[in-house]
Parts: C-alpha cells; sequence; structure tokens
C-alpha cells in the first residue's frame, strides 16, 4: 500500500511540474501590420500652373507633400492567443522618410517653370520600428525558432 501511494504522488508531481513548465508559454503570437505610407507638412498641387521665384503653384494635377514617410510592414506582440507559442523580438526595421516638392519644367535654383509632377528625394532614415516573431515555446529549452 505504501509503494502504490509513493508511486501515486510521484505521478502527481510529476504531473504538477509538467503543467508548470508548460504553463510558462505564453501562448500569445505576432501580428501583422500592413506597410503604412503617411504624409507630413503642407500638400501643393503639381500640374497646370505657373511657377515665378518660388511663388504661385498648380490649379489641376496631383497632390504632392512636403514628406512621405515610410514604416514598413512588421509585427507586434498584441493579446492574439496561439497555443503552444510566443511573441518574441527579432529585429529593429528602418523608418522611411522622402522630401518631396514640385517638379517638371522648373527650374531648381531660381523655382521658375510650370510644375508638372511630384518629385521626392531618395528615402532617408527617419528611425525604426521593432519587429516581433512567433516561435513555438518547448518545455525543456525555453522557446524554439521553428
Amino acid at each position: 500500500m505504501f509503494i502504490r501511494y509513493c508511486v501515486l504522488v510521484s505521478a502527481l508531481a510529476t504531473l504538477a511540474v509538467a503543467r508548470q513548465s508548460t504553463s510558462s508559454c505564453p501562448d500569445t503570437k505576432a501580428t501583422q501590420v500592413p506597410v503604412e505610407i503617411t504624409t507630413a507638412g503642407a500638400t501643393h498641387t503639381c500640374g497646370l500652373g505657373f511657377v515665378v521665384f518660388g511663388i504661385g503653384g498648380a490649379i489641376l494635377g496631383e497632390e504632392c507633400p512636403e514628406s512621405k514617410i515610410t514604416t514598413p510592414a512588421h509585427q507586434t506582440c498584441g493579446d492574439e492567443e496561439n497555443p503552444g507559442t510566443a511573441c518574441v523580438p527579432e529585429q529593429d526595421m528602418v523608418v522611411t522618410v522622402r522630401d518631396c516638392n514640385c517638379g517638371g519644367l522648373v527650374i531648381p535654383v531660381i523655382q521658375v517653370g510650370i510644375p508638372t509632377t511630384c518629385e521626392c528625394d531618395p528615402p532617408m532614415n527617419a528611425g525604426t520600428v521593432e519587429d516581433f516573431k512567433t516561435v513555438v515555446c518547448v518545455s525543456t529549452h525555453g522557446y524554439s525558432t521553428r
């Protein structure tokens, strides 16, 4: 009888330890966030019009913001449940900014001409956004990258 009792206690202790190690898994997953392009500053119309020494502009045509900010598609850790997985940091991703102005048939230095299109400079680093990923929980070693 004593041996049965010891076996029962041992089995219960093993289950308690197993349950304890699996409960350390947060059961969450990373959530996809799509790319986001936002504008900043004043918006000018580029198209049909005329500019003399930077004064004037177009009345018909495309809108051109002073800056375009691009935040890349990334993943965040929220409250989305997913049994057996964890959401963990992965790497930082670069957020870029492009300065834009009306160009086309405009002489850049003296700003005289017809502003036909919106032209943007090459992207510059404007900071970072943290990216996350979903990993499988492994009870003996923490997290797996599978």
